[in-house]
């Protein structure tokens, strides 16, 4: 990404602020749940706003009880609607 006027945050932030830890963060990113915008050349996340939304999601799903892999598939389809997901 090549706009940097967005705010972005470190996966330090990003835990700080939505109460995960780092090492969840991480493991939803080896499960493909949840990927950073880019890397620093340290080798740094850095997360954009577009991330947070879909962490909020994966986070709101976990809280309704639905399965990783249940999320995953939620998340990868556009159509899916939230009150067919929980019903």
């Amino acid at each position: 990404m090549d706009d940097h006027s967005e705010q972005r945050w470190r996966i330090g932030q990003v835990s700080a602020r939505t109460g995960l830890t780092t090492r969840t963060l991480r493991y939803y990113e080896e499960l493909g749940l949840l990927r950073p915008s880019e890397r620093l050349v340290s080798g740094h996340r850095v997360y954009a706003n577009e991330d947070l939304q879909r962490l909020y999601r994966i986070s709101l799903f976990r809280q309704l009880g639905l399965p990783l892999s249940d999320i995953a598939r939620e998340l990868d389809d556009s159509s899916s609607e939230l009150a067919g997901t929980i019903t």
